[in-house]
């Protein structure tokens, strides 16, 4: 008798989404629920990811995925800039910043 070939699951939950993305689960809770604001102001757009809840966890399709990106970031490559920066690279921005600081002063 031969097995069947378990199958893997297509959706992501928010902590795989979190690390392709390189941002707190957190964040990618609000994508869900609040949504995240684009373009230039005064004529912002709320773009949210969609999600389904499946047996009372949260899951993402990969088209889903696919659309909010591409929603985020058009408008982003218009303006120059992208919507989130992955956390250590805030970290380390907000690291030289202060060493920057530190230094002027003769610290």
């Amino acid at each position: 008798m031969v097995e069947p070939v378990p199958q893997c699951d297509p959706y992501l939950t928010p902590k795989q989404v979190a690390r392709l993305k390189g941002v707190h689960v957190f964040t990618v809770l609000r994508w869900m629920k609040k949504g995240v604001k684009v373009g230039p102001r005064g004529n912002r757009l709320l773009v949210k990811l969609a999600a389904y809840k499946v047996g009372g966890f949260w899951r993402i399709s990969p088209e889903a995925m696919g659309d909010f990106d591409r929603a985020t970031n058009a408008v982003a490559l218009g303006q120059g800039r992208r919507i989130y920066q992955p956390y250590r690279t805030r970290h380390r921005n907000r690291h030289a910043a202060a060493m920057a600081n530190l230094k002027a002063l003769g610290v």
